[in-house]
């Protein structure tokens, strides 16, 4: 079927393509700039066919390509989702090739992994919460209080730190051998990442549908992709999950978190499409949460950036402006391995220097210390080393 208001894409892009609705009148098409450009628009569509009908999605694949109407009440938002295993029925370029399907009570989705951020990716209003007066409480029982102030979760939530190590560990940073020491690189770095986040959910996402990183190259077909997914992320009003490295620290030229103003983070990226602006009620946490990692990154340190954000755009250069609502930074060695403090630095160092292969255990804050970092790797034995 041809769409010809939608843009013609290269490889490893994703697209939103227009869709049909289904209705006793025939088919209601709706464009791309539509559901994209007039977002306010097309939730009043939405909301008047919901529970009422089904639409089509017009991309060039195969089959029915059925999309249900459905509601997330936190949010008040209407969105489109697949129907079950119809994913494969649309083009590799299409959005709904990838987003989560209809799920009944009788099915799962089945991922390698999935996890929970303490703050949500998904799209997120405020909503006003019922307070409850003393008098209130007096007259309701223990039971229906308990009712009341009970929050379901469907799996357990990880902080921002415990986020990167899975990644970088699901992603096999946290290893090095003498064979890999002569093309890791910045670029390896973010190929590694994203090829990790397709195995990774976040809460019922991919990881890779809100996964944001530097460009670091010229290469276009990057840049193209990273655009993309941010821009779907920005009109569906959710957050993104940025990943990235800080420019090097040079005194008198980079500025430091200052807790009286926003805090403009020193990302390196080459195509200045995206800044990520912290607020300054968030900087004096993060000053205070990382500051041995921020006086690592003054010695000269490399230094990684992970954020949850909101996403807006700049009108007059068409940047995105990331806001996090939650950072973390975490030191590097030369060769890309977290470390945690400059004796543990000068021991990766030492076991390159002896081209001893290893592999750095990331730990939770949450388990105990004194556990071994370091798990050393040779053909007829394996031994841990303490620090």
């Amino acid at each position: 079927m041809k769409t010809p208001d939608s843009k013609k894409d290269e490889k490893g892009s994703i697209n939103i393509y227009p869709i049909a609705i289904v209705t006793p009148e025939g088919f209601k098409r709706y464009s791309t700039e539509f559901q994209t450009q007039k977002f306010e628009d097309f939730q009043k569509v939405l909301a008047k066919w919901y529970k009422k009908t089904y639409a089509i999605c017009l991309c060039p694949g195969k089959g029915k390509k059925k999309l249900a109407i459905k509601y997330y009440e936190p949010t008040g938002i209407y969105y489109l989702s697949r129907y079950p295993k119809s994913g494969n029925d649309h083009s590799e370029d299409c959005i709904y090739r990838y987003s989560p399907e209809v799920i009944t009570e009788s099915e799962d989705i089945k991922e390698t992994m999935s996890l929970r951020l303490s703050k949500t990716v998904s799209p997120r209003r405020k909503k006003k919460i019922k307070k409850i007066s003393e008098k209130d409480i007096i007259n309701k029982k223990e039971s229906q209080l308990q009712e009341h102030l009970k929050v379901k979760r469907e799996s357990p939530r990880v902080s921002l730190i415990d986020f990167f190590n899975i990644v970088w560990s699901t992603a096999g940073l946290n290893s090095w051998s003498p064979k890999k020491d002569n093309f890791i690189n910045y670029s390896y770095i973010l190929q590694r990442i994203r090829a990790a986040s397709k195995n990774i959910k976040v809460g019922r996402q991919k990881l890779l549908h809100v996964l944001s990183t530097p460009v670091l190259t010229e290469d276009k077909e990057f840049a193209n992709i990273n655009e993309k997914t941010l821009n779907i992320v920005y009109t569906r009003k959710a957050r993104t999950v940025f990943f990235g490295f800080l420019r090097k620290y040079k005194e008198g030229i980079t500025k430091l978190p200052d807790d009286k103003k926003d805090w403009e983070v020193p990302i390196l990226d080459y195509s200045k499409k995206i800044k990520i602006v912290l607020h300054k009620d968030l900087v004096k946490k993060i000053k205070k949460k990382f500051k041995d990692k921020l006086k690592l990154w003054q010695k000269g340190y490399l230094t990684f950036c992970v954020c949850l954000a909101d996403v807006e755009k700049e009108k007059e250069s068409n940047a995105f402006i990331l806001k996090p609502v939650d950072l973390a930074l975490v030191n590097l060695s030369e060769k890309f391995i977290p470390i945690d403090s400059e004796e543990e630095a000068q021991l990766e160092k030492n076991l390159r220097k002896e081209k001893k292969a290893f592999k750095k255990v990331l730990i939770s804050k949450d388990e105990k210390k004194g556990l071994s970092k370091f798990v050393l790797f040779n053909k007829k034995m394996q031994k841990e080393k303490k620090i």
